[in-house]
C-alpha cells in the first residue's frame, strides 16, 4: 500500500470514536487498503466518521469541556478581584500604620501595593500546575491565552468594573490582542523546547520571553493614550517595570505615579494571567512528552 494512502486511512480512522476506531478500525483500514476507489471511499468513509462523532457527541460528553472553557473565561475577572482586594487589604493596612504614628512615605506605599501581585502570582502557579495535571485542555496552546484574552476584553466592557483596566476601551483591546499574540508565539516555541526534552531551556525562554510580553503590552497601551494624560511618547518605554514594582528609578520619561494612572490594573492583571498560562502550557507539554516515555517504559503483557 502506498505510504500516502496508509496516512490517509489513519487520519480518516481518527476522525471516529474511540469505540468504533476499536472495534472496526482494523476492518475499516483492511477495506480502504484494498480498495479500487480510494479517493471516493475515504471520502465516505470521512464523511460517516463526522457524522458519527457528531451523533456521538451528547451534553454529558460536552459538559466537561463547557466547564473547563468557562472557567478560563472567567479567570481574569477571578484574577482582578483577588488581585483588587489584596491591595485593599495592602492599603487599610498602610493605614493602621498611620494611625498608630508611623510615617509611610509614597514611595513605600507604592512598593507596598505592587507587591500584591506576588501572592496572587503564586496562587496561579499552582493553579495553573495543578490545572496542567489533573484536566485535559484540547489544544491548551490556542485555547488558554484565547479564552483569556477574550477574558479580558469582556472584564475591560464593564462598567465601573472595566475602568479599572484602564479609561480607554480599544486601548486596552489593542493591547490584549498583541498580549494574546505573542503569548500564542512564545507557548509554541517553549512547548517545542519541552519537546525536544529541553526543559531548562523552555523555562528560561518562557520567564524572559513573559516578561518581554508584558513590556510590548504596557508599550501599546501607553503608546495608544499618552497624549490623553499628557505623558511624552518615550514614557511607554520601560512603563512596566515601574509600575508593576512602584519604583521609579528615573528611567522613563514621567513620574510612576502618572503612568500609573494610565495603566492602572492593566500591567498587574495581564501579569498574572501570563504566569497562568505558561504555566499551564509547559506543566501539559512536559506531561505529554513524558507520556510515550512511561508508555514504552510500562512491561509488556501476554
Amino acid at each position: 500500500m502506498p505510504a500516502n494512502r496508509s496516512r490517509l486511512v489513519h487520519v480518516v480512522l481518527a476522525l471516529y470514536p474511540r469505540r468504533v476506531r476499536d472495534r472496526y478500525g482494523a476492518e475499516i483500514a483492511e477495506l480502504l487498503t484494498h480498495s479500487p476507489t480510494p479517493g471516493r471511499d475515504l471520502a465516505d468513509v470521512a464523511w460517516c466518521a463526522l457524522v458519527d462523532r457528531g451523533a456521538s457527541l451528547t451534553m454529558s460528553h460536552a459538559r466537561p469541556h463547557l466547564l473547563r472553557l468557562t472557567g478560563l473565561l472567567a479567570a481574569p475577572l477571578a484574577f482582578g478581584v483577588a488581585l483588587a482586594a489584596l491591595a485593599s487589604v495592602a492599603v487599610a493596612v498602610l493605614g493602621l500604620l498611620e494611625g498608630f504614628g508611623y510615617r509611610v512615605g509614597y514611595r513605600l506605599a507604592d512598593v507596598v501595593i505592587a507587591a500584591s501581585v506576588v501572592p496572587v502570582a503564586v496562587g496561579t502557579v499552582w493553579m495553573a500546575r495543578r490545572t496542567g495535571r489533573r484536566e485535559h485542555i484540547a489544544a491548551p496552546i490556542f485555547v488558554v491565552p484565547t479564552a483569556l484574552a477574550l477574558g479580558i476584553v469582556a472584564v475591560a466592557s464593564l462598567q465601573y468594573i472595566g475602568e479599572a483596566l484602564g479609561e480607554t476601551w480599544w486601548a486596552t483591546l489593542m493591547s490584549s490582542l498583541c498580549w494574546y499574540a505573542a503569548t500564542f508565539a512564545l507557548a509554541t516555541g517553549g512547548a517545542a523546547l519541552i519537546q525536544r526534552a529541553r526543559t531548562g531551556a523552555a523555562w528560561m525562554v518562557m520567564a524572559l520571553g513573559g516578561v518581554a510580553i508584558l513590556e510590548l503590552t504596557c508599550t501599546v497601551y501607553v503608546l495608544l493614550v499618552h497624549r490623553s494624560y499628557g505623558l511624552p511618547s518615550s514614557s511607554a518605554f520601560g512603563a512596566y517595570p515601574v509600575v508593576i514594582t512602584g519604583i521609579d528609578p528615573g528611567l522613563v520619561g514621567a513620574p510612576a505615579g502618572q503612568l500609573a494612572e494610565a495603566l492602572k490594573g492593566l500591567p498587574a492583571l495581564l501579569t498574572v494571567c501570563t504566569v497562568f498560562t505558561l504555566t499551564l502550557v509547559i506543566t501539559r507539554a512536559k506531561r505529554q512528552h513524558a507520556t510515550p516515555k512511561s508508555a514504552s517504559a510500562a512491561p509488556r503483557t501476554s
